[in-house]
């Protein structure tokens, strides 16, 4: 389980964090023949594939695509705040899925 710093904490800390996460996940996920769960509290808004889709992806050539639109589902909160671009970075680097953005939550049985 992995608790991120808010974004009340200055850049520095954050900057080092985030490269101390890298270097945790590189070595982790480097195992072969593993399944790897990771839970994580980022203290962050990261958007949905479709805020992400609308907004960040510049090119409609399919190769030019972001992973992230793989990466996130279409639910969630739409909103990204300012420390969502480098928890995204992590999730493109390792090929992270955000499990939550793929259930919809308002659907009530």
């Amino acid at each position: 389980t992995i608790y991120f710093p808010h974004s009340g904490y200055k850049e520095k800390d954050i900057d080092s964090f985030n490269n101390d996460v890298s270097t945790f996940l590189s070595n982790i996920l480097s195992q072969k023949n593993t399944t790897h769960i990771i839970g994580a509290d980022t203290n962050s808004s990261i958007g949905t594939r479709i805020s992400s889709s609308k907004y960040d992806i510049p090119s409609k050539d399919e190769d030019d695509d972001d992973p992230i639109v793989n990466l996130l589902g279409p639910f969630g909160n739409p909103r990204k705040s300012k420390t969502a671009e480098a928890i995204l970075n992590h999730m493109r680097e390792f090929q992270l899925r955000a499990a939550s953005s793929f259930v919809d939550n308002n659907y009530k049985i």
